[in-house]
């Protein structure tokens, strides 16, 4: 199973997930010989078509994927190898220095990645071949860094052409071999076949099994006569091939979804409906459900021995796993890394694990206290495409059944939300692992009025135009967990520079004289975010002749998150893709002006409308 996103002017291959070394299965094998390792493209007619591409004929590109081929031949365990062989066209200064870096990342536990190839075909022909250990390099995946998790077989190959002039050719072959799959008896692949570069020739290529063919496949988003399909058997292996032509470069909006999800992309897959990987991922995490011990049942009881109600139970059971199990971890799982939770005793005794582990936690923790309960695999990010079934997730949260047979969805992996369910894994695709089997959900979208920034301003204006002020701010849904997550971490002269930056940026030369928080604790997550600030400033008025101008102090712009989603996205006067904000979010504001007596009647006040959409 791969999980790749194509990045034409990065092209880079991304695995879903983490890992502990394993040997190369050797019974992964291909029936591939791509001429040698030489390539799967004609050279020469590759080359003769770059000639082709220039900045008259593609005006808004950086460059140009001239062609690319990617054969991809798996087994019917889900493992499989898979070669891609690729050509990119420099037109310009901008497209240059992004082609001058390619990354690719793997999962050693799963398998290995091999640059085989490096070439840089100048504009009269020549071509300069590169051997690819002598200009890459390859290191642990920084970036799982920020997220608290370290899995040391996460890695990064990153390779840099060097001596890359505009007109230049750049091509990489590439061999992927996944020799431990990670839905074991599965394989799945998800492809875009559009970008923000023009597509001359792209083909995707499939080699399988006659008794594991691809039960489901879907071309969404299609741009019509781009892309012809064709399935030939070939003995006792069936042949799937997709080749697009002539794909028009995609121009990209602020704040749209990935264009993975909104472009020409193609699915396929081996799994016939969603029901089986539900019931894949309960399999797989069922032994470490079961692995309670007594110091988590005493806990347990002791948790619930005042709660009247169900809601009571889960709340106190997921108050404690939130905030006394640490968010962090080192990924050391043997059957399937990166899925599989720790066992669950193993998690309570450390207090500590990443996302799958807390939720396998709470869901344990909820069954002993007899409320019936599934981890969750959801995909923060953007909706899955329901028509294809596949295991393309990167969270885990947690299940509670309720008698209805719905669920109540929580995730505590945040240990400073309010909320059992955090507004941002609203609208998002999610799948309840049981041992019947679930299909695939979609969490519900949170209602505006549950994320109000609220504002209160009352400005008291001196005869000399300055103004001593009081600002309140309540914060509900998103904007308490966006300032929640970073005041509990953060130090008092830290929040005090914060919130003078903000007043002073809602009005220029404004001090902030004091400031009240509430809670002090920011554990206490019953109560919502109140801000108080007392401040003041030398002069709102703006005067000339006879009359003058206030400055009006609206803080919802500063402090809400509503303005911040937003941000440069309403510029466009048209859009071809949606607008994604993430939350659902508003501001609602009320300023209060106090005249001195020595101002006469205001010649005119400002007229607002109330604006929901």
């Amino acid at each position: 199973m791969k999980y790749r996103l194509l990045l034409f002017a990065l092209s880079t291959t991304v695995a879903i997930v983490s890992p502990t070394t394993a040997e190369e299965n050797p019974s992964v094998t291909s029936s591939v010989s791509p001429a040698n390792l030489s390539g799967l493209l004609d050279q020469a007619k590759v080359i003769v078509s770059a000639k082709e591409c220039n900045s008259q004929l593609y005006p808004d590109a950086k460059t140009v994927l001239v062609s690319e081929h990617i054969l991809n031949e798996f087994q019917s365990d889900g493992t499989y190898v898979s070669y891609d062989d690729q050509y990119i066209k420099v037109l310009t200064e901008d497209g240059r220095r992004s082609a001058l870096e390619q990354k690719f990342s793997y999962n050693q536990f799963y398998g290995k990645l091999e640059i085989l190839a490096v070439e840089l075909i100048h504009a009269d022909g020549t071509i300069i071949k590169h051997d690819p250990k002598a200009i890459s390099n390859e290191q642990v995946d920084r970036s799982q860094m920020s997220m608290n998790i370290y899995d040391p077989n996460d890695k990064v190959i990153n390779a840099a052409v060097p001596d890359v002039v505009i007109g230049d050719t750049i091509r990489f072959f590439v061999k992927r071999t996944e020799s431990k799959s990670r839905m074991k008896g599965s394989y799945s692949d998800w492809s875009i076949l559009e970008a923000d570069v023009p597509i001359k020739h792209l083909t995707y290529e499939y080699l399988a099994p006659k008794e594991k063919p691809l039960v489901s496949k879907a071309l969404l988003s299609e741009i019509k006569g781009t892309v012809q399909a064709t399935e030939t058997i070939e003995g006792e292996k069936i042949r799937y091939k997709w080749t697009a032509t002539n794909v028009p470069q995609t121009f990209l909006e602020p704040d749209m979804p990935s264009l993975s999800r909104v472009g020409q992309r193609l699915i396929v897959s081996t799994l016939s409906d969603w029901k089986e990987v539900s019931r894949w991922y309960y399999e797989l995490c069922k032994p470490h459900l079961s692995k309670s011990n007594a110091a988590l049942k005493a806990k347990t009881i002791e948790l619930v021995s005042q709660c009247k109600t169900e809601e009571e139970k889960i709340k106190a059971i997921f108050t404690f796993v939130s905030q006394e199990i640490r968010y962090m971890g080192i990924t050391t799982e043997t059957d399937a890394p990166g899925y599989e939770p720790h066992d669950v005793n193993i998690t309570f005794d450390n207090r500590y694990g990443v996302c799958r582990d807390k939720a396998a936690l709470l869901a344990t923790m909820l069954d002993e206290a007899g409320i019936p309960s599934f981890p969750v695999l959801i995909m923060q990010g953007d909706l899955l495409d329901k028509e294809i079934p596949c295991p393309f997730f990167n969270h885990a949260i947690t299940a509670a059944r309720k008698k209805d047979g719905t669920y109540v969805l929580m995730d505590s992996t945040n240990e400073h939300t309010a909320d059992l369910l955090p507004q941002y894994l609203y609208h998002k695709s999610y799948l309840v692992a049981t041992p019947e089997g679930e299909t695939l959900m979609t969490s519900p979208v949170s209602p505006a009025k549950d994320n109000m920034a609220t504002a209160k301003t009352t400005v008291r204006l001196a005869d000399d135009g300055s103004a001593t002020a009081t600002t309140v701010l309540d914060l509900k849904g998103i904007n308490d967990v966006m300032y929640r997550s970073s005041l509990a971490t953060a130090k008092p002269d830290q929040i005090q520079r914060s919130f003078e930056g903000s007043l002073k940026k809602m009005i220029a030369g404004a001090t902030l004289r004091d400031y009240v928080l509430e809670p002090s604790n920011m554990q206490n997550t019953d109560q919502t975010i109140r801000l108080t600030l007392h401040w003041s400033a030398p002069n709102l008025l703006v005067a000339g002749g006879e009359a003058a101008q206030l400055e009006l102090p609206f803080a919802g712009y500063q402090y809400g998150i509503a303005m911040r989603i937003l941000g440069g996205s309403l510029g466009l006067e048209k859009r071809r893709y949606p607008l994604k904000t993430d939350y659902t979010c508003g501001v609602r504001e009320d300023l209060e002006i106090i005249l001195p007596p020595s101002l006469d009647k205001p010649l005119s006040l400002p007229q607002y409308e109330n604006t929901e959409h």
